[in-house]
């Protein structure tokens, strides 16, 4: 059985103590200074600085009159013993009192069953029906997450934008690039089917390996496209120009998915502290590399020959305008 500990209660009447000329924050300063110490200032001596402190002396702070016979002074310039605007009393209270944006509050943790995101425990946290007056906050990462909530899109959005204006800057050419950003989807398809079968949900840390994705998916594609769009700026046919691309870089991009996706692979078997983390993001790119690496490098050639095609009908057409 937990028991509250015995505490002191000053009960101050404020308005005695207003007739009397007596602060009351004067009262909570003097008593600071006497019972618990009230730092004044530093001083220099044979090269160390020490702290002045005011406090009384222990035999004068012991007992319950050491603390009424304390005088405060008025704004008279007269000392007023404390025992005339206060009293004194024993009660029992909490040992600690917590307290969050200035009002009391109680710290609950609460851990999310397996196959329940961190978000749908939240959503019913916040369901629960509170007495009045009372409220639900969240500190720490779940309120890191709270702020984040729902920003998938428009974090996903802004990766794909950079990266295709990038690509845009890169190949100085605006559908080119499209071929490239179009191939990333597939990644992001395999994540999320992973996710599915491993009964993982779409937490912030798999969220992340969404965005990592982004990279890494369009890391094979540029590589291909690249040696593609060189073979045909020499005269090549567009079909055989994407041919020889995916041909020359093939081995290539073998090696480096596969590589990635033996050295990820045991995230997505992590087990013990942290693993929860850890297992999120290897499992999002792990299957997400898997089908872009499987199923991505067959539709590369495809989707540069498309859009080359549709880029050069274009210039053709503004030409025999301009014509």
């Amino acid at each position: 059985m937990r028991r509250t500990p015995p505490q002191l209660f000053l009960n101050i009447d404020r308005e005695k103590a207003q007739s009397m000329h007596v602060p009351v924050s004067r009262i909570f300063t003097t008593l600071q200074s006497k019972l618990a110490s009230m730092y004044i200032n530093d001083f220099n001596l044979i090269g160390y600085t020490f702290k002045v402190k005011m406090q009384s002396a222990a035999e004068d702070r012991t007992t319950i009159n050491d603390i009424m016979n304390t005088y405060i002074q008025n704004d008279q310039g007269q000392m007023v013993p404390l025992s005339s605007v206060a009293t004194l009393s024993y009660m029992v209270g909490p040992r600690q009192i917590s307290r969050f944006n200035q009002l009391m509050s109680a710290e609950v943790t609460a851990q999310a069953k397996p196959g329940v995101s961190s978000g749908e425990l939240m959503n019913q946290i916040e369901a629960i029906p509170l007495p009045e007056n009372y409220s639900i906050t969240w500190t720490d990462m779940s309120y890191q997450e709270r702020q984040n909530d729902g920003k998938i899109v428009l974090l996903m959005g802004m990766a794909l934008l950079f990266g295709y204006l990038f690509l845009v800057a890169q190949y100085e050419s605006w559908t080119v690039p499209i071929s490239v950003i179009v191939s990333v989807s597939v990644a992001l398809l395999g994540a999320l089917l992973g996710l599915i079968i491993c009964n993982t949900p779409l937490s912030i840390y798999a969220q992340l390996g969404l965005v990592m994705l982004v990279g890494l998916a369009g890391k094979n594609a540029i590589l291909m496209v690249e040696f593609s769009k060189m073979e045909r700026e020499r005269g090549v046919p567009i079909q055989e120009a994407a041919l020889e691309g995916a041909r020359q870089r093939f081995r290539a991009v073998m090696m480096t998915a596969i590589s990635f996706i033996i050295g990820v692979f045991p995230m997505v078997i992590a087990s013990g502290a942290g693993a929860a983390s850890r297992k999120a993001i290897g499992i999002s790119t792990f299957y997400g590399m898997i089908l872009a690496t499987v199923v991505g490098i067959l539709f590369i050639p495809a989707l540069y020959a498309m859009f080359q095609r549709y880029r050069e009908w274009v210039k053709g057409l503004f030409a025999g305008k301009a014509e």
